[in-house]
């Protein structure tokens, strides 16, 4: 879970988007109460053209934790 976000983020900071998409989408579904989880998540699929999961992954994120400001 935890892992698999940090190393999905570690990927989309390299430009390997494709892969970090793959690792984060295995963070949420292994822990998918992961409120940062979910918006990198958002954040990556806008970034790859997917508007509507993206509204998906950040709507997830939001409703976890409505008051987290995350950067």
């Amino acid at each position: 879970g935890y892992a698999r976000r940090e190393y999905g983020e570690t990927l989309a900071t390299w430009g390997e988007n494709e892969a970090a998409r793959a690792h984060l989408e295995a963070s949420v579904a292994a822990v998918p109460g992961d409120p940062i989880a979910w918006q990198m998540l958002g954040i990556l699929r806008a970034k790859l053209g997917d508007t509507a999961g993206a509204f998906t992954a950040l709507e997830r994120s939001k409703a976890l934790a409505p008051r987290a400001w995350i950067p």
